[in-house]
């Protein structure tokens, strides 16, 4: 799928969350590549992912940003290339959390 298809499914992910009263949150996924800022194509994909978070005014947490903060080495943070450890995870879960709260949720109906 190439990135603009990728962004317009966002947006028909937008439509149906309103059409539904669903709140939404984005969560730009890491990995080893990403992480080194190694350029990579999947990157206009959480390019994408930050513009449509930007566009709605969605809670937005580049999970990269989280695991450069964490200290932690790469090997601590992956099992493999790209999925994450379950440390990775906390981390994720707890930025998520933070991102959520910030955003005024769940009085905030966050809706896009």
């Amino acid at each position: 799928m190439s990135p603009e298809d990728y962004a317009e499914n966002l947006e028909r992910l937008a439509a149906e969350a309103r059409a539904r009263d669903v709140g939404l949150a984005v969560l730009t996924p890491c990995h080893r590549q990403r992480l080194r800022g190694t350029p990579a194509p999947w990157d206009r994909y959480a390019q994408a992912m930050r513009a449509f978070a930007t566009t709605h005014s969605l809670p937005y947490v580049d999970a990269c940003e989280v695991m450069r903060e964490s200290g932690l080495t790469p090997d601590e943070l992956f099992l493999d290339a790209l999925h994450p450890t379950a440390e990775a995870n906390r981390r994720y879960a707890e930025a998520l959390s933070s991102a959520l709260v910030q955003a005024g949720w769940p009085e905030a109906r966050l809706l896009p």
